[in-house]
């Protein structure tokens, strides 16, 4: 599953990164931005269904340093309630 390398990457990489208090962009696509959304929020596979990411959408996480773990996120959502641009 993309998710699994997706977030082996996330956990080598970026949360040591986030953990030191470093800004991080990462830019991705399609079932990658579920999996990896799934796996940061702790939704499960029915609610990740559900989920409609749009093109361009924007989730910016806040994470505890600690521990490495989502603190809060802010979504874009666009005028007919989904998220993302276009």
């Amino acid at each position: 599953m993309c998710a699994d390398r997706a977030m082996k990457f996330f956990d080598r990489s970026v949360r040591p990164r986030l953990q030191r208090g470093e800004k991080v962009l990462l830019v991705t696509s399609g079932n990658t931005a579920r999996g990896m959304v799934m796996r940061l929020e702790g939704l499960a596979p029915d609610e990740i269904r559900l989920l409609q990411l749009g093109t361009a959408a924007t989730r910016l996480y806040t994470f505890d340093s600690a521990t490495g773990k989502v603190k809060d996120r802010v979504v874009n959502l666009n005028e007919d309630g989904g998220e993302g641009g276009h």
